[in-house]
């Protein structure tokens, strides 16, 4: 038969507590508590629960805390990512449509938002707008436009438009005589 509950002192030594912190954790509310005769013992489940809720305590022995929230990264491993810190990292979270929950007052990243806001990044880097070409080419976008959709250019959509592939931009640009750049 499997445990349902543990006792104080078992959860003192599953996250290598003193008394005083582990009878803390429980005065806060975080676990469902029984009392069998005059001891008390937390419900196994609600402690589980909570530990796959949070990041700060850690089991002596066994998995990592926090497995709740396995799909999200801290603001410092996102800003490691983004080569950022501090107050810089912490005003980019808030401009950025990263989805963010909020883990005992600290932010936690969704990967994927993450993750597609880099790839999103990286098309813009290796890619241009109709607009910055038909700039560069001292044409109308249409007629940019009117190129595309002879296949001139490798394209990528980015916020449902067109965005041409710097590269096969310039093995267009040598194959052909009509257009010229302009000079800025």
């Amino acid at each position: 038969m499997d445990k349902t509950s543990i006792s104080v002192p078992t959860l003192q030594r599953m996250l290598g507590l003193k008394k005083g912190a582990a009878y803390w954790l429980i005065k806060q509310g975080h676990f469902e508590i029984v009392i069998v005769g005059k001891k008390m013992r937390v419900m196994l489940d609600s402690f589980e629960e909570w530990y796959a809720s949070q990041f700060h305590y850690k089991k002596v022995d066994g998995p990592a805390p926090g497995q709740k929230y396995a799909d999200t990264l801290s603001a410092s491993d996102a800003g490691a990512i983004l080569g950022m810190e501090g107050s810089r990292l912490y005003e980019f979270l808030k401009t950025e449509p990263f989805h963010i929950v909020w883990v005992d007052g600290h932010p936690r990243i969704d990967k994927r938002s993450l993750e597609e806001w880099i790839a999103q990044r990286a098309i813009l880097e290796t890619t241009f707008s109709a607009t910055e070409v038909a700039a560069m080419l001292g044409v109308h976008r249409n007629t940019v436009y009117d190129l595309i959709a002879k296949g001139m250019f490798k394209t990528e959509r980015y916020n449902d438009r067109p965005r041409i592939d710097k590269e096969s931009f310039e093995v267009w640009y040598q194959s052909q005589k009509h257009y010229l750049k302009v000079k800025t």
